[in-house]
């Protein structure tokens, strides 16, 4: 009976401590399932707590400034105004183009209006003198008018080129004028223009012949002008919503995340529950 008694005491598992076995830190030995689960849950609680504690320490207010709700506003509140900006500009410059080459042409039917009466042999309407005047008054090489079905030249520079471009102005749609636009812009600058254009309601037709070198100049100068217009309306925008939305908006988030973290940190503490602002629109029902 004794030997069967031994065999059965060899044969049980003996607790850990029992054997000289040690068990995992800070247990005593002879320990159960139930206190390893205890311990290992306790450890996790703790190593989470301590994680919880660096994520509070740099969450209120200390967010880097390009990653503020307010400063992302700010950059899409500039994109959206120069997007706008950019859909004026693109019928306004085609219309100042067609401002100036309508400036050209009526310029030349004017001068053609007031000028001497034709002589009878079919010579010039202008001098020579008068005609270097003209031509360097419009930057031009060819000036001419035509009224009720005859044509007068009106002057001609001896050093004339060939024309590489026409541009009627009595027959553009407005697609048309911006395409014309954007081609002045981007392939313009030494070639030589004809424009052709109706002057008033009498018929009259005028036709200047010139380089569009300043005709590009111009434009440069007004998409500038533009350009440094938009930029500044786009930021003074921005800058007006940038201010609303931080004053608005993130303010009261801020104090709302601060409020939360400290409360987070002492819940049994009274004075860390926040107090409503008495605010009647969403922040004051989150709060």
């Amino acid at each position: 009976m004794s030997a069967t008694f031994e065999n059965d005491r060899n044969a049980r598992p003996l607790p850990p401590g029992s054997r000289g076995e040690k068990g995992p830190e800070g247990m005593t030995p002879g320990y159960s399932d139930r206190t390893i689960l205890q311990a290992e849950s306790a450890a996790s609680v703790q190593a989470v707590d301590r994680e919880g504690e660096g994520a509070v320490d740099a969450l209120p207010g200390r967010v880097v400034l390009s990653r503020r709700l307010s400063t992302r506003v700010l950059w899409l509140t500039m994109l959206a105004v120069m997007i706008a900006e950019v859909l004026i500009f693109v019928p306004s410059i085609a219309n100042f183009r067609n401002a100036w080459l309508l400036q050209k042409i009526e310029t030349a039917a004017v001068a053609g209006l007031t000028a001497e009466q034709a002589r009878a042999d079919g010579g010039p309407v202008l001098g020579p003198e008068q005609q270097a005047q003209l031509l360097r008054a419009l930057d031009a090489d060819l000036i001419a008018i035509a009224n009720e079905g005859a044509t007068r030249l009106l002057a001609r520079s001896e050093t004339l080129g060939p024309v590489d471009t026409q541009i009627d102005l009595g027959a553009q749609s407005a697609l048309q004028l911006i395409g014309g636009a954007f081609n002045t812009l981007l392939f313009g600058g030494d070639r030589m223009m004809r424009i052709v254009g109706p002057v008033g309601e009498e018929g009259i037709t005028a036709e200047v012949v010139m380089p569009e070198k300043k005709l590009v100049r111009a434009m440069l100068i007004y998409s500038r002008n533009i350009f440094v217009l938009s930029l500044a309306i786009a930021s003074f925008a921005a800058l007006l919503v940038f201010a609303a939305i931080s004053y608005l908006l993130i303010r009261p988030i801020r104090g709302m995340t601060r409020s939360m973290v400290r409360f987070g940190e002492n819940p049994a503490d009274a004075e860390r529950i926040i107090a409503p602002s008495g605010r009647r629109d969403e922040i004051g029902v989150a709060e």
